[in-house]
């Protein structure tokens, strides 16, 4: 265990695989605190195995370790839940928010639908990774927005489910730029919508709310820490993260992710997850209700 002074080994926990959103932002996030600060020693690993769980149970093994930390996602709202697990994002030390980003949903470059109405009136497959994600999530809330009902089939990782769209398997998938950026580049998909508010000017499609469905759906990375870490460990990592946030190396993973910068405090990332909790417990339960009548 590391003591409350700043460490200058750093573990870096991503709960999604190489290449994928959290693994993104952990690594843009190791280069900006070596920018900022030569004397510490980030490292990455990977652990997304169980949704996010093997994650989280390791900052649950951790306990305490303020050289440790892990991305965090609405993973962190949903897995602990559909898992079982005896942790829960409660049992451990939200540090910050980092970034606001917008969720998209990606269609065959060829698919005939030119809005998310149309899409769901034929009766589009959609392509959920993995059952009572977020995907699956947005499927439900289009549903009970619109009465058009979508066909849900479910896979192990969004790669696949992209690849299931772009080989024409499903008919649609939703995620962020980093999910669909090989496939748009290829001309094989192309953005039908996105689940922003309106007014982000860097979100690629048309909002729902512009298409006449009143739909939207948050999304924010940040990091988390182990349970149990002190006053001063957390502080440590406030301090770490708002000079890492003023590097450039920062400001270009923003650009090159069309991302917006959004560090919080600790204390407000726990009351932004605290708010959030249980809008996506419900969610959960609509599922499990769901999957209980079939």
């Amino acid at each position: 265990m590391q003591s409350s002074s700043a460490p200058q080994r750093l573990r870096l926990i991503s709960h999604g695989s190489p290449g994928s959103g959290p693994d993104r932002l952990l690594g843009a996030l190791a280069a900006a605190i070596l920018e900022a600060s030569a004397g510490t020693k980030p490292a990455v690993e990977h652990l997304p195995g169980g949704d996010g769980a093997d994650a989280i149970m390791a900052l649950a093994a951790a306990a305490g370790d303020g050289s440790v930390a892990a991305s965090c996602t609405p993973t962190y709202l949903t897995t602990p839940v559909k898992r079982h697990l005896a942790v829960r994002y409660s049992d451990l030390t939200p540090l910050g928010r980092l970034v606001a980003d917008t969720y998209l949903l990606a269609v065959r470059r060829d698919a005939p639908w030119q809005d998310v109405r149309g899409m769901l009136a034929a009766g589009a497959v959609c392509a959920a990774a993995p059952r009572g994600g977020n995907t699956h999530i947005q499927s439900m809330l289009l549903h009970d927005a619109t009465g058009l009902n979508a066909p849900v089939h479910y896979y192990q990782s969004i790669q696949e489910a992209t690849a299931a769209v772009a080989g024409g398997e499903a008919g649609w998938t939703t995620g962020v730029v980093s999910d669909f950026a090989d496939g748009l580049l290829a001309g094989r998909l192309r953005i039908l919508a996105n689940f922003g508010s309106g007014d982000d000017p860097n979100a690629a499609g048309v909002s729902l709310i512009a298409q006449g469905i009143e739909v939207t759906f948050p999304l924010w990375r940040g990091l988390i820490g182990p349970g149990g870490l002190s006053a001063e460990d957390v502080a440590a990592w406030e301090a770490r993260l708002r000079g890492a946030c003023a590097t450039a190396a920062w400001a270009q993973y923003l650009a090159g992710q069309r991302l917006r910068g959004a560090l919080t405090s600790a204390a407000d990332f726990r009351a932004e997850l605290d708010g959030e909790a249980p809008r996506y417990e419900e969610w959960l339960r609509q599922i499990e209700s769901d999957s209980a009548r079939r």
